[in-house]
């Protein structure tokens, strides 16, 4: 089982980390813009008296606390949101691998890494506060766009386009995947087949009983309203079955993990003929109806019921239906990249929305100049755009490339899907940039409805 599933947990657990560091980057963010606004009054504390390490210790106290609530809050909603994407990605799921329930160690590590983030990004800028001269910030000079707090939230938001596009590109190449293998042609029809299984008949039937009954279900099958044929096989399509490990004469054993085995199956003599099998040469040697499960369920049992009352079915299902269930580990892994794809794509949306607002504040007094010396609303609006995709330009340059490398990585779970895959990586640089634009567009328009008069005004 854990082999069955290690890969595609280890494709989750790394959406989940890249989706965990577009979150962090936010809230790195966030605590930057706080102490970059109380740089005023950081500057009046220190000019009254306060010693740098009181106003460094109240603003670790203030993101501890902040942390803490909030990782006690985003663990019930994490846990509430498992549980549905879970229901979301494996609907219909015959297993479900995945337990909603955090463990012990999840708990750790997300309580650690929210003291972590909240430690790292709110003690730090305040300390840097602290060294800066209080005439200086008094006067507003660390308001420029230039600072180096600007720049590490731009750096940041950068960070987060990236990611983003990583995981938008990624989700479409295992979607794109996932459609072309569950439309690939199998060599058989699908549709119209229903699959019957059965419980083994009991132990002491001699041979020919076995064989006489399974005559006789064969013929009360194909005789069954609605049936075009049946037939009978000991393993059906796109189910397990037995394998024979394969010797070859002059050469070494096949060393252990190594495929050398070869499946088999006994099927009746009209099984392929039934299934849709084309012949290609020689003779003929499953359940062919255009009826539902459930109609045709009663009908099969009673047909069984006649043959020999031990038999009796286990399940009934269409072959689609069998088709379906083989996929559900690359349904569920395709589904869920898809919907942190989205998540990434909000959250970096809010980031570049957040450094984008704050900018336009930095830059009220700017603005208002601009305006006032004959600047309409366009070239506003154009230049708080033009700041804003030159960033998400950057993020590009970097997505992309990075993109590219998923891909690579997940190369082997892709089918009929190439690495460097345009179309994902188009709808990745495409998503991003319709997000930021809605997230830009908004604070631009704030900034060109300002007045002059009150922008000039502004402190």
């Amino acid at each position: 089982m854990r082999e069955q599933y290690r890969r595609s947990l280890q494709i989750l657990l790394g959406v989940c980390g890249l989706v965990l560091l577009i979150a962090c980057a936010n809230v790195a963010n966030l605590l930057l813009a706080r102490a970059v606004a109380r740089r005023g009054q950081t500057a009046v504390r220190l000019a009254l008296g306060a010693s740098r390490r009181t106003i460094v210790t109240q603003a670790l106290v203030e993101s501890i606390l902040l942390t803490v609530a909030g990782g006690i809050v985003g663990l019930a909603v994490a846990i509430g949101a498992a549980r549905l994407l879970l229901a979301l990605a494996f609907a219909g799921a015959a297993f479900v691998p995945i337990d909603p329930n955090p463990s012990p160690m999840v708990l750790a590590f997300a309580f650690g890494l929210a003291l972590v983030t909240g430690i790292l990004f709110g003690a730090a800028p305040a300390w840097f506060a602290t060294r800066t001269d209080p005439i200086d910030a008094l006067r507003g000079a660390g308001r420029s766009t230039g600072d180096r707090s600007s720049l590490t939230r731009k750096a940041l938001l950068v960070v987060q386009a990236a990611v983003s596009v990583v995981l938008v590109a990624g989700s479409m190449m295992l979607a794109r995947s996932l459609g072309n293998l569950e439309n690939q042609s199998l060599g058989y029809e699908i549709q119209g087949r229903v699959l019957v299984v059965l419980n083994r008949p009991p132990a002491t039937y001699t041979a020919d009983r076995l064989a006489a009954l399974y005559r006789d279900v064969e013929e009360r099958l194909t005789r069954l309203p609605g049936a075009r044929g049946a037939g009978l096989a000991l393993y059906n399509p796109l189910t397990d079955n037995w394998g024979e490990l394969v010797l070859v004469a002059g050469k070494p054993e096949p060393k252990p993990g190594e495929q050398a085995g070869a499946s088999w199956d006994r099927v009746s003599a009209n099984y392929l003929q039934h299934l849709g099998v084309k012949l290609a040469r020689g003779r003929g040697i499953l359940l062919v109806t255009d009826l539902p499960p459930a109609t045709i369920e009663p009908e099969v049992t009673r047909a069984l019921a006649g043959a020999d009352p031990n038999l009796t079915v286990t399940s009934v299902r269409t072959l689609q239906q069998q088709l379906d269930r083989s996929f559900d580990q690359q349904r569920a892994v395709a589904s869920l990249a898809g919907l942190f794809g989205i998540v990434a794509l909000v959250l970096a949306a809010i980031g570049l929305y957040g450094v984008t607002a704050y900018t336009v504040a930095q830059r009220t007094n700017e603005i208002g100049i601009r305006m006032a010396l004959g600047a309409g609303r366009r070239n506003v609006v154009g230049m708080v755009l033009h700041g804003a995709f030159r960033r998400v330009a950057f993020g590009l340059a970097l997505g992309l490339p990075l993109a590219v490398g998923a891909g690579y990585l997940l190369s082997a779970q892709l089918y009929g899907v190439q690495f460097w895959d345009p179309l994902a990586l188009g709808v990745g640089a495409l998503s991003l940039a319709g997000c930021a634009f809605v997230a830009a567009v908004i604070p631009a328009g704030r900034a060109a409805s300002i007045s002059p008069i009150q922008a000039l005004r502004t402190n």
